[in-house]
């Protein structure tokens, strides 16, 4: 039983890395496209900001302008206004979380070799 499932675990990391060469064509190709497109959105948005349009539909696409106030909430800037450590204490221990992640690093790409 312990042999199938190392085949089936062999196997499984040998298609992960075939499929990467393709994922990874596929992304290049996605790339430049974006980036061909982007002039496109370019020539878009400065047709809104001269219009002063804040909303524009392209073909079921909605491009929108608007601008966004944010006040980000972190442990280092409430160190720097709260002085009672108290409070900071409190604040940690009711609102820390503690969470398990799972991460994929692609290899570094290496050098090529010189013809």
């Amino acid at each position: 039983m312990a042999q199938v499932k190392q085949i089936i675990f062999k196997k499984a990391c040998d298609d992960f890395i075939r499929l990467q060469t393709k994922i990874q064509k596929v992304k290049d190709k996605l790339k430049e496209l974006n980036k061909e497109n982007k002039g496109n959105v370019d020539i878009i948005k400065a047709h809104m900001e001269e219009n002063e349009l804040t909303e524009y539909n392209v073909g079921g696409y909605k491009f929108e302008t608007k601008e966004v106030e944010r006040c980000r909430w972190n442990e280092k800037n409430l160190e720097e206004i709260i002085e009672d450590q108290e409070i900071l204490d409190r604040y940690r221990e009711q609102f820390t979380e503690t969470k398990k992640s799972f991460s994929l690093q692609k290899p570094k790409k290496r050098p090529r070799a010189e013809v």
